[in-house]
């Protein structure tokens, strides 16, 4: 893997775990 597919990847992931925790907090509320 190339810094740029790494990159892509870890930028991926925090914008699930965003999105999953912005709808558990409106779940919550």
């Amino acid at each position: 893997m190339g810094e740029e597919e790494i990159s892509a990847f870890l930028s991926h992931l925090a914008i699930n775990r965003n999105v999953s925790a912005s709808t558990q907090n409106q779940a919550f509320s």
